[in-house]
């Protein structure tokens, strides 16, 4: 059982079967309009809604090598605007990219990534979506109870009013989830309580795709209960549904479901029949894992009919096809190497970039502050009238120190790095050195301030003695 991925609803589901049901030449029509929209758009941010636009096509349609394009495209236009919402968008593209090419490492790393951008900015929306997302791929390695962790915290944010009326499917799509979770850990009941409420939630949704997955899912939960006529009735009306939407895909699930099915219950001609139906689908559309699971079942139908050659056929199929995904999946790892590469290096050059811009900031400020403290030193020297103790310049000096070490840190620190190859032992030696440099200046420096300070205050002294005493001499008793 597959979890329902985000490419199930960020349109309606009935536009995604058109898409996905136009010709090539039409699908080419349409990627070559959304091309001109993207060279056409002015500013980066109708560029980067243009580049979104064209990654949700090439979800659409499963074209994974045009979203890689675009999603790369987008992730740059992103990080030079420097909008950690549509920072969270671009990472969330790339996790669905790799989740489509099975690398579940790199798809769970980049939905992370987008969790945590969207925390940050309290978008709950994105938040109940891309922990659906993160979820999904704790399903596909099997994962089931850390899927639900997931999943419950998701389903916290989808029922809020804010997040229904923005992403009104959401739901919907994560109580499927938690149904087949559930029933994959052996829980019918929990996962049939889901799978009512997903039920009820798309009766305000109306989506005709999702009750064809449901119907299949209900099929898949009664048969788990020993409740086998339920099981059966829904299985029928997941692959009826499915037919009249002429959702291919969907019908060589559901197919294969209710093919499974008749096979756990011995009944092997009607089980051939439903894997033949699922086999077609699965190869008009070139789904694979659809090609595998339906003959999986044909083999095993054959070869309880006593007809090994025909369980042979469909045994040979089925390594074939299993050798064609393990192929393919080894070129997606090393296509995923260098893409992954790529995207390193963007997000290291960006951080440098953002470094370097901080250093910046932080040199002014020091330099600021050391402008500021020696204005505060030199006043206290050469006002006339303010006397300054040793201790006020000692504090001052112990305050200039430290900022004049950091200003000479910030400034060095890049060159240092580069001269010490980022060696811990070695930048911390070259700290210490500046420090050894600038002590004794700096008591030399004091000193001298100490010295003239001395000289000041004695003459203001003096000027304020001989001015109290000549004061004081005309009011002797006598003179006048």
């Amino acid at each position: 059982m597959n979890f329902l991925t985000r490419k199930f609803f960020p349109f309606p589901f009935i536009a995604g079967v058109l898409v996905s049901c136009l010709s090539v030449k039409a699908q080419q029509q349409l990627s070559d309009s959304l091309s001109q929209h993207i060279q056409n758009a002015k500013g980066a941010r109708n560029k980067f809604k243009a580049l979104h636009q064209a990654t949700n096509f090439y979800i659409e349609i499963n074209n994974l090598d045009g979203l890689r394009d675009m999603a790369k495209e987008e992730l740059m236009v992103a990080q030079g605007l420097k909008n950690d919402s549509l920072l969270g968008i671009s990472y969330t593209d790339l996790g669905i990219l790799f989740d489509g090419k099975s690398d579940f490492n790199e798809a769970l790393k980049s939905y992370l990534k987008a969790l945590k951008l969207f925390e940050s900015e309290q978008n709950l929306g994105e938040i109940a979506r891309v922990t659906n997302d993160i979820s999904t791929i704790y399903a596909e390695i099997k994962n089931y109870p850390q899927a639900l962790h997931y999943l419950s915290k998701s389903a916290s944010f989808a029922v809020l009013p804010e997040v229904r009326k923005e992403h009104h499917a959401l739901i919907v799509v994560i109580y499927i989830n938690m149904c087949e979770a559930f029933n994959a850990l052996g829980k019918p009941d929990s996962a049939l309580k889901y799978i009512q409420l997903a039920d009820a939630e798309n009766l305000e949704v109306r989506s005709a795709g999702f009750e064809a997955y449901m119907l299949g899912d209900f099929g898949w939960v009664y048969e788990k209960l020993n409740k086998n006529d339920l099981a059966e009735m829904y299985y029928r009306k997941s692959v009826h549904q499915a037919d009249s939407l002429q959702a291919v895909k969907f019908i060589a699930d559901n197919a294969y479901r209710y093919s499974n099915f008749l096979l756990q219950q011995k009944r092997y001609p009607e089980a051939n029949i439903m894997a033949v139906k699922s086999l077609l689908a699965a190869k008009q559309q070139d789904y694979k894992f659809g090609v595998i699971n339906a003959v999986s079942v044909l083999r095993s139908a054959y070869f309880n009919l006593n007809k090994p050659d025909s369980a042979y056929y469909f045994a040979n199929m089925q390594v074939d096809y299993r050798d064609a995904v393990f192929n393919q999946q080894n070129l997606n790892q090393i296509q995923d190497m260098t893409f992954s590469e790529q995207i390193r290096q963007a997000e290291e050059n960006r951080r440098i970039s953002e470094e370097k811009e901080k250093a910046g900031r932080n040199i002014q400020y020091a330099a600021i502050a050391i402008g500021i403290i020696a204005f505060i030193i030199l006043l206290l020297i050469f006002s006339r009238s303010v006397i300054a103790g040793e201790k006020t310049i000692e504090v001052m000096g112990i305050i200039g120190l430290l900022i004049t070490f950091e200003f000479i840190n910030l400034l060095l620190a890049p060159f240092l790095i580069s001269l010490t190859n980022d060696s811990p032992l070695l930048m911390l030696l070259s700290m210490v050195l500046i420090a050894a440099l600038l002590v004794p200046g700096h008591h030399r420096f004091e000193k001298w301030i100490s010295e003239k300070l001395v000289e000041k205050n004695k003459k203001i002294r003096m000027a304020s003695a001989q001015k109290t005493l000549k004061k004081n001499e005309g009011n002797l008793p006598g003179q006048g």
